[in-house]
């Protein structure tokens, strides 16, 4: 099994188009989401014109299977999950039910790729559950995952004062997240309060020094401006996915940059099929080739207020040995 997991916003969507060009990968869009079913369903029926309806297209088959054994409390189940227990049973029948069907219900051969941006608490857990898998970790530089949250795709607009620009856009508070944002937009960023609660309580219970740091960052940030906010909840979740990731899986866990990967996506994919004993399929490299958008790197950066509103905000968030750790510097882009 290949796990795939990233925060939101990070290019977990663009690595998995790409790995899932690869013919004998059979790979599962999101399988944590607590509207999965729904989302399907309605993929299924508009398709091909519904913009994710082949993301999705691997669920088709287990429709029967799904409304039997995937239950959205499942995500519930992710705190037990966080120092690495043998609990979960319904969660791990679940996985086990995506890891060993194949298009037709039945064990075809071929290694599963599971696409998370839930499971940073779960990296233990899963590798006790999943020995043999490989762990790809993306993070992309937290400024751009802000940015990517607050912006519309033109990029021509901030959705709201966080504060990064010096005008206002919409005549809202800070605090009135959801009038502001679609539906479709990073649902962490709209219900950041609830996130950060659901963070703390999750956290309190890890033993460990990388649960007690990221808890004491969540902590830290109560009361402060909501990017501030987003910023230190990135550092948590990066944290300890990790330090949990790499301790448990070791040399089959890879920390894949957002930026290293739309710079140069044939290298990464190189060095990432290596870790399977393969090149890369010809299929997943030409994809690469066509879909990637270096220009989509640091696009924060241009508007100058910016910088220095992040450069504040990651000193009020506390991250900046996160942003160390995973290879980022104040000076980038």
């Amino acid at each position: 099994m290949i796990i795939v997991q990233g925060v939101f916003r990070s290019g977990t969507t663009l690595l998995f188009r790409t790995l899932r060009q690869a013919p004998r990968l059979r790979c599962y869009y999101e399988p944590l989401h607590p509207n999965l079913l729904d989302h399907v369903a309605e993929a299924h029926s508009q398709a091909p014109n519904h913009r994710k309806s082949s993301l999705y297209s691997e669920y088709a088959a287990l429709n029967g299977h799904l409304r039997k054994r995937f239950d959205p409390r499942l995500c519930d189940e992710r705190s037990v999950t966080l120092n690495g227990g043998q609990g979960c049973p319904r969660l791990r029948s679940y996985l086990n039910l995506l890891a060993a069907s194949g298009p037709n219900g039945a064990d075809e051969g071929g290694r599963v790729v599971l696409q998370f941006n839930r499971a940073f608490w779960m990296a233990r857990w899963l590798r006790t559950q999943f020995p043999d898998t490989c762990f790809l970790h993306v993070v992309r530089d937290p400024r751009s995952v802000v940015w990517s949250q607050l912006t519309t795709s033109s990029c021509q607009r901030v959705r709201m004062d966080w504060p990064l620009l010096s005008r206002r856009f919409f005549n809202v508070s800070s605090g009135d997240l959801s009038n502001v944002f679609s539906p479709y937009a990073y649902h962490g960023v709209y219900q950041i309060k609830h996130y950060l609660a659901l963070g703390r309580a999750e956290l309190k219970q890890g033993s460990d020094a990388a649960c007690q740091f990221a808890h004491e960052l969540l902590e830290s940030v109560e009361g402060k401006r909501p990017y501030v906010q987003a910023l230190a909840l990135w550092g948590a979740q990066v944290w300890v996915c990790h330090h949990h990731a790499r301790a448990a899986y070791g040399d089959r866990y890879a920390l894949i940059r957002y930026e290293d990967f739309v710079r140069d996506p044939c290298s990464s994919l190189r060095s990432l099929f290596e870790r399977a004993g393969t090149p890369p399929p010809d299929a997943a490299r030409r994809f690469a080739k066509e879909s990637v958008r270096p220009k989509r790197v640091a696009r924060w950066s241009t508007v100058p207020t910016a910088t220095e509103r992040f450069r504040e905000g990651i000193r009020r968030a506390g991250i900046e040995k996160v942003l160390d750790t995973v290879g980022y510097s104040l000076s980038e882009p």
